[in-house]
């Protein structure tokens, strides 16, 4: 006797739906809206529920003259994921065909925020968002002077920190081989080496302690 687990017709149905939608979109490019249409309300009727799938059927109800059905599935699809990138486009135009400037920029913009670096339809969703509300080509150029200056200062301030990490290295190398000339009663020596390390690191307070030694043990000397 065989038996399926849940799990297992879950994604049998999965797959049915899936392949519903792929025939559904390979007719909606072909301009078949009407069978479409049909291969994806079988998808619906299987569960499938995904970005992409709400987001085709979005475009397929705006092919349709159906604009509120599709702002409905275009809405479903940000819900589904946020980061799929083609329903904010696809909103944003909807919304400018109805004159909702608003909508659209804020869509645009959001959509521009949540791009890679490298995504090719950045510049052109930025120019579209400038053609909407040119006040903020001034705005964005503006933040963009501010980043590079934020960037500039923190890597200037990165800069002095390494050389700041390796002034005290270069110190305490000093440091230390002045202890070793203080061990050997190398007064001369030992002092040099501090002073050294004092121009490294001005005000180290472990090393005027030593460099005072250095000095009384060196008047002590003296005076044997």
């Amino acid at each position: 006797v065989f038996t399926f687990q849940p799990n297992t017709f879950a994604a049998l149905f999965d797959q049915e739906a899936e392949d519903y939608h792929v025939k559904g979109y390979d007719e909606q490019k072909k301009g078949n809206f009407d069978k479409a249409l049909n291969y994806y309300s079988k998808s619906l009727s299987l569960g499938l529920e995904t970005a992409p799938f709400y987001n085709d059927l979005g475009v397929l109800y705006e092919q349709l003259d159906l604009p509120d059905r599709a702002e409905e599935f275009y809405l479903k699809a940000l819900k589904m994921n946020a980061d799929y990138l083609p329903v904010y486009t696809n909103l944003a135009y909807l919304y400018q065909s109805r004159g909702d400037i608003q909508k659209t920029t804020d869509l645009l913009l959001e959509r521009i925020r949540r791009a890679p670096e490298n995504d090719p339809w950045k510049n052109y969703l930025t120019q579209e968002v400038y053609k909407l509300n040119p006040g903020l080509k001034a705005q964005f150029e503006r933040e963009a002077k501010q980043r590079e200056a934020d960037k500039l200062k923190e890597q200037l301030a990165q800069k002095v920190r390494e050389e700041f990490d390796l002034q005290i290295i270069r110190s305490e190398k000093h440091y230390q081989k002045g202890q070793q000339f203080l061990r050997e009663k190398k007064y001369p020596e030992a002092l040099e080496e501090m002073d050294r390390a004092l121009t490294l690191t001005p005000k180290n307070p472990k090393i005027l302690k030593i460099r005072d030694q250095i000095l009384y043990e060196s008047d002590i000397a003296e005076i044997k």
